[in-house]
């Protein structure tokens, strides 16, 4: 940072940014042309076409050499600068309008030399010059890319700073910065929006094009050749993908993070085009593994229009997305963490947040549409993540160890537990068995304890951070303190909202007392037995008392909580006990106390402490989806993005998915099938068979169920 200061103040006494800036503005507009010119564009076009690009690419690096403790000086300042400002955001306005007045919903870019609004495009934006310029293969996502890390990497990474463990004067430093290099806030959410769709939709104009590729070349035995063609071509766009869904993703956050509550369509349009984005990169990534597999090509472009999200026609890329982060993890020594599982989890917080205000405000009946999409997207998110999740935190319980990655995966699982709770029906709530990701998290916040340094504070911890310096190490300590005592919160909230929903009472009161703790299977991908290692730590039971012990240190009211819903289950469970005989087997214990906990009145004790402790609890972001899931109405009627229950399911056919005929197991009636050879396939290989019985009883108790 210190040899690089010099630079950049050298950089803003020369000026020459803001000249090359002013100069491209003024620069005549590309001659016209018909949208489906053939011809060569003159030598100025393509060369002020490679001017724009590496401005462009210098900005881009500019915005990323931002450091922390720089302040709002240095790279901000120049970024800053009129005539820069002025590039940056008027490259963005191109970009929607140009998309607007091509009529975008498959991508392609604008029909002539200017935007909606008449201004003269920038020549990178012009289709017909992109194809012959180097290195771009003829498609707009290489300019989109630079354009966007160009105008959005500055602010959001200032913004991303904003954290609740700051002061308010960090804060407000932050989003003064930020503000600083934004267009006025009245014309960002709207920009936003239309920025979005068109990056959107030409990153799937790309998948679409390599789809057809792929299929054209595919050999007389249907995928191999198309499986080939794939990776190879995932491998050329790759960075490209990924670099505009992170942009796309940073757009979101700006817009949520500096505008007014009257911005909700266009913020929701604009998370529904990032999330769209992030899985079309999933999509085109795990394409090759798809069709080496022997999967189908899906039919229908998914085509949004530009009227902004369309659930049912869109969201089935997200099904796609969700099935191929699932079979990656069960390939043997595949990545098994979930493709943008974080990605998904931000995308999904703000908005739940500002739904939930304009629910509370009478305003949100216009947005009703938007808002199930979230929820759907939510769930599917999680209904995916949880289980790979759970691998990677008992696979971290084998290490002597947890590493700062781990923690934010006990975060995300987390959270993803609790969007679960809150907009799952019972039946496919159920199916995830949450009272093991319960213990898993219990199991892992109390081996954290082991992580604090000698004579470190109650709120200080460790991390096994050697080699660190000491300023540094105490840091990532808070840090990680900060990220466990969140957790903890979030454990306890996630039991009390079970134990508070008249549908899932029954079968907590039964994990509260530890009557299933020995009967849950453990299972690993599809194919393989669990290591004993795995059966003894992942933790297929919940014990209350270990729970409740391992919270304790992060935060002491989260364990009271726990201690006393474990406290009102035994007192449920006392007249019960009595009714069912004591001696018997252990089966027999656990179906007379599942028959109480059905019994009118046997769980009330449960039930009105879990809704007592709700309302002593401040409402927190985690429960701002306040309309379907439990205890509510579906969050669309009907669902669109249930998943086939086989892990290794090969089934991509269909637009959407929607149609998909899932027929419930005839055992548990808690896991769906798109058809009988996934059943099979997962009731002798993916560990069904132990866990029907189970999931049964659950049901039973949960005396629910779709």
């Amino acid at each position: 940072m210190t040899r690089q200061q010099p630079l950049l103040a050298a950089l803003k006494g020369s000026g020459v940014l803001s000249a090359l800036s002013a100069a491209l503005l003024a620069a005549p507009p590309c001659p016209e042309v018909a949208p489906d010119e053939k011809g060569l564009p003159d030598a100025s076009s393509l060369a002020v076409a490679e001017a724009e690009l590496h401005v462009f690419r210098a900005l881009g690096a500019l915005a990323a050499s931002i450091a922390p403790g720089e302040g709002p000086c240095g790279a901000t300042e120049l970024l800053a600068a009129p005539d820069v400002q002025r590039l940056r955001w008027a490259a963005l306005e191109q970009m929607g309008g140009a998309a607007a007045a091509a009529g975008v919903g498959g991508g392609g870019g604008g029909s002539g030399a200017c935007g909606g609004a008449g201004a003269p495009l920038l020549q990178l934006l012009q289709p017909h010059v992109i194809r012959y310029q180097k290195g771009m293969g003829g498609c707009l996502l290489h300019p989109y890319a630079c354009i966007l890390t160009a105008a959005l990497h500055a602010p959001a990474w200032w913004l991303s700073g904003c954290q609740a463990g700051a002061t308010p004067s960090e804060n407000a430093a932050r989003l003064a910065a930020a503000k600083k290099l934004l267009p006025p806030l009245r014309r960002l959410p709207p920009l936003a929006a239309s920025c979005a769709r068109a990056a959107c939709a030409e990153v799937k104009a790309e998948l679409r094009g390599l789809t057809a590729a792929a299929s054209a070349t595919a050999g007389p035995s249907g995928s191999a050749g198309a499986g080939r063609t794939m990776g190879a071509t995932s491998a050329e766009v790759r960075g490209l993908y990924a670099s505009v869904a992170e942009q796309l993703s940073n757009l979101a956050l700006t817009v949520e993070s500096v505008s007014a509550d009257g911005s909700l369509p266009d913020l929701v349009e604009t998370f529904g085009w990032a999330l769209q984005a992030a899985a079309a990169v999933v999509v085109v990534e795990g394409a090759g593994a798809a069709a080496g597999g022997g999967g189908g090509g899906r039919g229908g472009d998914g085509d949004g229009g530009s009227g902004g999200w369309r659930a049912q026609d869109e969201l089935g890329l997200l099904v796609s997305l969700a099935k191929l982060a699932r079979r990656q993890a069960e390939v043997q020594g595949g990545d098994a963490t979930p493709p943008y599982s974080t990605s998904v989890r931000v995308c999904m917080s703000p908005v739940a947040s500002h739904v939930q205000h304009e629910r509370d405000s009478g305003a949100a009946a216009p947005f009703a549409e938007a808002a199930a999409a979230v929820r759907e997207a939510a769930a599917l998110a999680s209904v995916t993540a949880l289980p790979i999740l759970g691998r990677v935190i008992a696979r971290s319980l084998g290490s002597s160890s947890i590493a700062e990655d781990c923690s934010a995966c006990i975060a995300v699982a987390t959270h993803c537990l609790a969007a679960a709770v809150q907009l799952l029906p019972p039946a496919d709530l159920l199916a995830l068995q949450p009272q093991r990701t319960l213990a898993q998290l219990g199991v892992m916040l109390q081996r954290a304890l082991g992580l604090q340094r000698p004579g470190a504070g109650q709120g200080s911890c460790g991390g096994g951070l050697g080699g660190r310096e000491e300023g540094d190490c105490a840091q990532d300590e808070q840090h990680l303190a900060a990220v466990f005592h969140k957790v903890a919160g979030e454990v306890a909230e996630v039991l009390m909202h079970m134990a508070g929903d008249e549908q899932l009472v029954g079968v907590v009161a039964g994990w509260l007392r530890g009557e299933a703790a020995e009967a849950v299977p453990q299972h690993g991908p599809a194919g393989r037995q669990p290591q004993p290692q795995e059966q003894s730590q992942s933790c297929g039971g919940l014990d209350a008392r270990a729970l409740a012990a391992a919270l304790r240190h992060w935060d002491a009211a989260a364990a009271d909580e726990v201690i006393r819903l474990h406290g009102a289950a035994a007192a449920a469970a006392a007249g019960a006990e009595g009714e069912g005989g004591r001696g018997g087997s252990r089966r027999r214990t656990v179906i007379a106390a599942a028959a109480a906990a059905s019994a009118d009145g046997a769980v009330a004790p449960l039930l009105v402490a879990a809704r007592a402790a709700i309302a002593r609890r401040p409402a927190t972001l985690l429960w701002g989806l306040q309309d379907g899931g439990v205890g509510g109405l579906p969050s669309w009627p009907p669902r669109c993005l249930r998943l086939c229950g086989n892990p290794g399911c090969r089934s991509f056919a269909g637009a959407s998915e929607a149609a998909l005929p899932l027929r419930k197991c005839s055992g548990c009636k808690a896991v769906r099938y798109c058809g009988a050879g996934c059943q099979r396939q997962h009731w002798q290989e993916g560990g069904h068979k132990a866990a029907c019985a189970q999931l049964r009883a659950a049901m039973e108790a949960a005396r629910g169920g779709d």
